[in-house]
């Protein structure tokens, strides 16, 4: 699970700029809106329906993201990934298309409540087709919520946790699933890394820990490894200072800790400390921004799982990378990934449909079997996530690099 809340003071110390301004004229944001709410207004009066007007062949898509607040800046990648989307369409064959594409934001805060706020006005006052998720797990449940009650199809650049697209079949992720995460995580260690023993320490009374031990202990036994024994501790100084006394005493050749950077931290100083020479893995949770100072030329040899990473050779993320950097003059953040991911699912599905509504929408993306993705054609599964290899770094004294991808 992506964790921004985490990784703020790192960020912000990094991205210091002015709140961003669409810089396309077919992106607007909420003070944007007037000239288009009085037309619908006057529509509405005149007798047309909402339900013509929606299906005159445009596509209207509605993004919900921080765009002031403590993660505004997280946001501002995000749309940064879905501009360099949106210019990929207009240097394509299928350049006529962009002008029938227009993009319109809600600010939900970096909150919750906020974000079910601004999905309502996108998809009330707006009348937007697509919704393109937020930044988190937690912005995206009351996201979600919203789009499943009034039916409109949503894809959410960042959403890992199975609950949000069980929510209904209009609502798709381009995130691998904690349950695919884990799943991956097991068979790298068991088939790559060549490990028989694993140990799992879980945080307790954390879903998101507890599914991708649960998951990668199962796939870890699935690809022939001898034990793979689940162990939780308490994310506290006391209850890592008892898991780690407990662990030492296990046979392992393999801890994964899936749980979060700091916590991960602490446990694998402890665990070597003890003298344990144990392969150490984790899930997304361990990646932060500034992975240097956190596991640094002390803790080389680390594996873990990201989502996205500039050192990927795949050509179509390589093109991106570039395409960005010639924009912004910078590398991108997870946010934008995730954000061209979504928008460029969303744009090339109502390219292949012709039709912005959404029963047709998700029945071509439940039933496509090439979509376009940084990691090449995927497919959706059933749970409306894509099957797409899982990108597995190891920590350097200079930070991480790429490793391999594993496949599913």
């Amino acid at each position: 699970m992506v964790t921004w809340e985490s990784q703020m003071p790192f960020i912000l110390g990094m991205i210091k700029r002015p709140a961003r301004k669409p810089k396309n004229t077919y992106f607007q944001s909420a003070k944007q809106r007037l000239g288009t709410t009085s037309l619908l207004a006057l529509m509405v009066l005149s007798g047309v329906s909402i339900d013509a007007f929606s299906i005159d062949g445009r596509l209207r898509v509605g993004v919900v993201r921080p765009m002031t607040g403590p993660m505004q800046p997280i946001g501002d990648e995000l749309m940064n990934g879905i501009e360099i989307a949106h210019d990929k369409i207009k240097q394509s064959k299928n350049k006529e298309l962009a002008s029938l594409i227009r993009v319109f934001e809600a600010d939900d805060e970096g909150k919750g409540s906020t974000a079910a706020t601004a999905a309502l006005s996108l998809i009330n006052k707006d009348r937007v087709h697509i919704l393109i998720g937020s930044i988190s797990n937690t912005l995206n449940d009351s996201i979600t919520d919203v789009a499943a009650r009034k039916k409109r199809l949503i894809i959410l650049p960042i959403g890992t946790s199975p609950s949000l697209t069980s929510k209904g079949s209009n609502v798709y992720s381009m995130s691998l699933s904690e349950p695919q995460q884990g799943a991956a995580l097991g068979k790298f260690a068991r088939t790559v890394l060549n490990k028989s023993n694993a140990l799992i320490l879980e945080e307790k009374e954390n879903p998101y820990s507890q599914s991708l031990g649960s998951n990668f202990a199962n796939s870890f036994k699935k690809f022939g490894g001898n034990n793979a024994m689940r162990n939780t501790f308490e994310s506290s100084v006391e209850g890592i200072k008892a898991i780690s006394a407990e662990a030492s005493q296990i046979a392992h050749d393999l801890a994964f800790i899936p749980t979060f950077y700091p916590d991960a931290r602490q446990l694998i100083k402890r665990l070597q400390n003890r003298g344990l020479k144990s392969t150490f893995i984790g899930g997304d949770g361990w990646d932060t921004f500034n992975i240097k100072n956190t596991f640094g030329s002390r803790f080389p040899g680390l594996y873990y799982y990201t989502p996205y990473t500039t050192d990927d050779p795949h050509p179509a993320l390589q093109k991106f990378v570039k395409a960005y950097q010639d924009k912004f003059k910078k590398m991108p953040s997870l946010a934008a990934f995730a954000g061209y991911e979504a928008f460029n699912l969303a744009t090339f599905a109502y390219r292949k449909v012709k039709s912005n509504r959404t029963g047709p929408l998700a029945s071509f993306l439940k039933q496509a079997k090439k979509l376009p993705s940084l990691s090449g054609p995927i497919k959706m599964n059933s749970s409306r996530t894509p099957n797409k290899p899982a990108t597995i770094m190891v920590t350097t004294p200079q930070g991480s690099q790429f490793m391999t991808k594993v496949t599913l």
